[in-house]
């Protein structure tokens, strides 16, 4: 399963949905993971789940589609060459260090 979200789309999502999609979605397949379902009916297993992209190509930089370069829980800034973190970063940390 691959997912993610990205912070520029011109319906206005911004970092604030792509932190609490994080939230939402990465315990929600951890629920799903831990559901009898998966237990009892191996072939309904999660085998894998990926982030779409953790670095941003070129935050706030214009192409088309205009999300494509802003799925990043990573910054990037093509002018300083400088990496920040979004929100989702950290919470992504936290999501992810439930997993047992």
């Amino acid at each position: 399963m691959e997912t993610g979200f990205a912070t520029y789309d011109p319906n206005g999502h911004d970092n604030d949905d792509q932190e609490d999609f994080v939230d939402q979605a990465m315990g929600e397949v951890l629920a799903k993971r831990n559901s009898p379902d998966f237990a009892n009916y191996p072939q309904n297993a999660l085998i894998l789940m990926s982030w779409y992209e953790f670095l941003d190509d070129c935050t706030g930089c214009w192409r088309f589609p205009q999300q494509e370069p802003n799925f990043g829980i990573l910054t990037y800034d093509s002018g300083t060459g400088e990496w920040g973190v979004k929100g989702a970063f950290y919470n992504l940390q936290y999501q992810v260090s439930r997993w047992p």
